[in-house]
């Protein structure tokens, strides 16, 4: 929700909230596709979720990611039940937003979905069922 992160929206020091979803702390892998040009092949990695929202996501990887760069990325739905009849993955396009290199090796990249993936009422009740959950954290 857009707003400002403090009381007294007047104060100088603070900061505007640009985005326009809520973000959800959880725990789950995707695959994220990226094309390869110089290679001519797309590379699929692993990556996991730190937090989701239907604007997009933030994920930890192994992989460089630069931002402007446009992936695909593959949202298994296995922690829903079956009778949300939902399929087995959510596949859409995401624009990389920022990319921080952190330890390890590893990065944390916040992607930000295209239409075609926010816009899916399977990707919104998968949402709607990762809120209602009483454990956030997903394995």
């Amino acid at each position: 929700m857009s707003g400002k992160n403090c009381k007294n929206p007047s104060e100088s020091n603070c900061a505007v909230n640009q985005r326009e979803f809520d973000r959800m702390k959880t725990h789950f892998k995707v695959s994220v596709s990226v094309d390869e040009p110089t290679h001519g092949h797309t590379l699929i990695t692993p990556a996991d979720v730190q937090n989701i929202s239907r604007g997009g996501l933030l994920i930890e990887t192994s992989r460089n990611l630069s931002p402007g760069q446009t992936v695909a990325v593959s949202i298994p739905t296995e922690v829903c039940p079956d009778r949300m009849e939902l399929p087995r993955a959510l596949n859409g396009h995401a624009e990389v937003v920022h990319s921080r290199h952190g330890t390890n090796h590893r990065s944390k990249v916040g992607l930000r979905f295209c239409d075609n993936l926010r816009q899916l009422p399977e990707f919104v009740a998968f949402l709607d069922y990762l809120r209602a959950t009483s454990e956030p954290l997903l394995a």
